[in-house]
């Protein structure tokens, strides 16, 4: 019994590695938001043009990667506490879109 439990523990801890990633979204928005053809830049840009450009680029003006998590400070999903913090409008962001920006 005890080996069995050593096996399944081991066995166990082989594969979290390789499933613990999975619905993780990117991390960027040039890896997510812009590859996916969700959206483009030409787009974003004048919508934020009110805001500081730090609000978005990490580093200086027009520096990359941009951080979604940059995107979530601003755009936090209201009164969902398991839902992704970017996702304003379900009507254009459907659960069915869920592995556009989640692998």
């Amino acid at each position: 019994m005890k080996i069995f439990s050593i096996v399944i523990t081991v066995s166990f801890s082989a594969v979290l590695p390789i499933y613990s990633s999975a619905g993780v979204a990117y991390q960027t928005v040039e890896g997510s938001c812009l590859a996916s053809g969700c959206h483009s830049q030409d787009k974003l840009h004048p919508i934020h043009s009110s805001q500081l450009c730090t609000t978005c680029h990490t580093e200086i003006a027009g520096s990359k990667p941009i951080l979604l998590s940059n995107c979530a400070a601003c755009h936090p999903r209201a009164g969902d506490k398991g839902g992704c913090p970017l996702i304003n409008n379900v009507a254009k962001h459907p659960k069915s879109m869920c592995l556009i920006c989640h692998t």
